[in-house]
């Protein structure tokens, strides 16, 4: 707690207030925040955090949970040019499905991103190596802004990863009219050593049509991503084409997700898809709003397999620091329902599983803070 004190003091002292502004991955820094001194090296903490309480009908199995839905810790060293950063979130050993674990099922730490990166502002380059983010799957977030009440639909259905060993490199036309990105992961690298020699090869397109007038780029983004993958040792296809459009206004934010796929967890034969609509209050919002609808399938070709699920939430605004444009403190109350057809369910026709609500009371904290270091 003194640690986090100390660095929220010193959060935005020059010179560290230009480096330590929010970026995202596979868009370079902005010419102004590569203005500092060459010599500047700043230090930056990002915890997140967020404790549920839910209750679910019909109650079959344990029907009300005290779960941690977020616990992650970051860590980043920022210079004008290079930075390297580390993100840890916690998981439960046993497993989603299994009681073998340490120490009985303990929340463990996982180390999620060991990121090298490289920014050269004015020629609008930027590229990282280790273990990085998923370029698409951070854009989805980012869009959705709340991970704390649910992953993006790639995620929570297992058909992206949140990282993966490997690189990427992108390049951002100036007013950010346009960035372009490519990426070449292990696809299995997250939670999983490499099991053939094959690469997930993706490459995402962005478009800030209002980067050529006054108004702000991100504003409105339209973005189109391909992806050439495999996974197992029979190199079964792991492929992933997506669209996204998303409306940022201080306001609210809006939007709209496609993704389709071809070969599923090594199952070639799975045709995933999935369209994801959300909508959420955005920085001048007098509260914390949001609804979201997603439609998925595993295996698009086949009648009765579709799922739909809804959510939405309310809560005040606390006061207190924000960060990216939300409050750092969040007390909400959601509910989720979750509609699947009968051969959706993991047993063909269970009508347990067929139809669930869930309501839950979320307390969420999420702070930042920055400090200047020596570089030697």
């Amino acid at each position: 707690m003194t640690l986090l004190l100390l660095l929220t003091a010193a959060a935005w002292s020059s010179p560290c207030e230009a480096l330590l502004q929010p970026r995202t991955p596979g868009v370079p820094m902005a010419p102004a925040q590569a203005a500092a001194a060459t010599d500047t090296l700043c230090l930056q903490l990002d915890l997140d955090v967020a404790g549920r309480a839910a209750w679910t009908t019909p109650a079959a199995g344990v029907s009300r949970e005290l779960l941690l839905s977020r616990g992650q810790a970051e860590l980043e060293l920022r210079a004008p040019v290079a930075s390297a950063r580390l993100n840890l979130d916690a998981v439960r050993s046993g497993g989603a499905a299994g009681y073998v674990g340490v120490a009985g099922e303990s929340l463990l730490p996982r180390l999620q991103v060991a990121e090298a990166r490289l920014d050269l502002a004015p020629l609008g380059l930027a590229a990282a190596g280790g273990l990085v983010d998923d370029l698409w799957v951070i854009g989805a977030q980012d869009a959705w802004a709340l991970p704390a009440v649910a992953l993006t639909m790639g995620q929570e259905q297992g058909w992206m990863e949140r990282s993966d060993l490997g690189l990427w490199a992108a390049w951002t036309a100036p007013q950010r009219l346009v960035t372009i990105s490519a990426s070449a992961l292990s696809g299995e690298g997250l939670a999983r050593r490499e099991r053939n020699n094959g690469q997930n090869l993706m490459g995402i397109v962005t478009l800030r049509p209002l980067g050529l007038t006054g108004l702000p780029a991100d504003r409105v983004e339209l973005s189109v991503m391909a992806r050439e993958g495999s996974r197992g040792l029979s190199y079964a296809p792991d492929h992933r084409v997506g669209a996204r459009a998303t409306l940022n206004h201080p306001v609210a934010t809006t939007s709209a997700e496609l993704l389709l796929g071809w070969g599923y967890d090594t199952d070639s034969k799975a045709l995933p898809a999935g369209l994801s609509l959300s909508a959420r209050c955005g920085k001048r919002g007098p509260v914390i709003a949001w609804a979201r609808v997603d439609w998925t399938t595993n295996q698009r070709d086949l009648d009765a397999s579709d799922t739909l699920t809804w959510r939405v939430g309310l809560g005040p605004k606390l006061p207190g620091p924000t960060v990216a444009g939300l409050p750092g403190v969040q007390l909400v109350v959601g509910a989720e329902g979750r509609y699947a057809q009968p051969q959706a369910t993991a047993l063909a026709g269970a009508e347990a599983a067929a139809q669930t609500h869930t309501v839950f009371l979320q307390l969420n904290a999420r702070l930042r803070g920055g400090l200047p270091l020596s570089p030697t």
